[in-house]
């Protein structure tokens, strides 16, 4: 009798324990349900000087909104998983900055790879020894809160959040994998970023801008590659050059921000940023990608592509769900002056068309 009172009092002591763990625990839905993301975040910085709020542009409805931060912090390079929970909560992921006093201070207490729920701006989680994003993060496909990003070192990192089981969010660096197929040493290149689109067409391959490392701090140039994970999406199975060289292509071109969306007739479109002088002047030009066939690469022919826009900010352009239109914003980010535009697809449209979106 004595040892089944030692076993109920156990017993009632675990659960006890268990449910104070699960309250102190951040709150991650369980039930997640596909719902793809028809929004983008633009760094505040970009659109107002001092201002560390993103704006979300919503490129269905052709909407910016901004995001509400408490004082004193900043959130930047945010992306946005393709999935809710059953509170109809999606999840952003992004570089989460905490400022000594305000943010006008320019001094950092604290930064970190942080996870929030969207709309209700929740803090989730934030991994505070994460290395620094050099852009936004790319979410895996399914339903696991796991991200892969691009820091501030030009490698690879994959992040796997706890989702409220435990508060040890595993960042472990992403390389070649042993026997993978690639045309050059990832350990020369400096990755920016990248982007995984849900466009069955690439068979589930990464895109990203990659560089040689830079020479006494100057970099030469970059060219588009794609990457194909393993299984597991720990490592690169192999990679290749998206950019196809041509004869009289400019060597010191650059090719960076790629954005990518599905054509109705099951194609592959892509968007991106090229400069031929460092940077002074953007821009934004799209091409279709070819898919060979027999081994299902992607490439693209730099001649093929048409400029759409010229004077764009560094930021990558953004699709419409139905691929007929792409925003961007131009202007002179950082000094009040920049404008988000909507831009048609259809190249014979583009004069009269180009739109103004009004950003708060």
């Amino acid at each position: 009798m004595h040892f089944i009172r030692i076993v109920s009092i156990v017993a009632i002591a675990t659960c006890a324990v268990a449910v104070c763990v699960s309250r102190w625990a951040p709150r991650s839905g369980r039930f997640r349900a596909f719902r793809e993301a028809h929004v983008v975040a633009i760094d505040g910085v970009f659109l107002a000087i001092g201002d560390q709020a993103p704006r979300l542009l919503d490129t269905a409805a052709g909407e910016v909104s901004r995001l509400a931060l408490p004082s004193g912090y900043g959130l930047q390079n945010v992306s946005f998983s393709d999935w809710i929970d059953e509170d109809k909560q999606r999840q952003m992921a992004g570089l989460w900055v905490q400022y000594q006093g305000s943010h006008d201070s320019g001094l950092v207490a604290q930064f970190g790879l942080a996870r929030l729920s969207f709309p209700s701006g929740h803090v989730l989680e934030c991994v505070p020894d994460a290395p620094i994003l050099n852009s936004p993060p790319c979410w895996y496909p399914g339903a696991q809160p796991r991200v892969l990003f691009a820091a501030m070192d030009g490698r690879l990192y994959q992040c796997t959040f706890s989702d409220g089981r435990s508060f040890d969010s595993q960042v472990t660096e992403v390389k070649l994998a042993n026997g993978a197929r690639a045309p050059r040493r990832l350990s020369d290149c400096f990755v920016t970023a990248p982007v995984w689109p849900k466009v069955p067409a690439l068979g589930g391959r990464l895109i990203a801008e990659i560089a040689d490392r830079p020479i006494r701090g100057h970099f030469t140039s970059s060219r588009l590659w794609w990457l194909r994970l393993t299984p597991d999406g720990a490592a690169i199975a192999e990679m290749g050059p998206l950019s196809v060289p041509e004869t009289g292509y400019a060597d010191d071109a650059w090719e960076c921000l790629p954005s990518v969306t599905a054509l109705p007739d099951g194609g592959c479109l892509l968007a991106y940023q090229r400069t031929t002088d460092f940077g002074k002047t953007r821009d934004l030009c799209v091409a279709r990608v070819n898919i060979d066939t027999v081994t299902g690469e992607p490439t693209f022919r730099p001649s093929s592509a048409r400029k759409i826009a010229a004077g764009v900010a560094l930021l990558p352009a953004a699709f419409t769900p139905d691929a007929a239109w792409v925003y961007v914003v131009e202007g002179k980010p950082m000094l009040k002056s920049a404008t988000v535009r909507r831009i048609p697809v259809d190249l014979d449209t583009l004069a009269s068309h180009a739109t103004t979106v009004r950003v708060p």
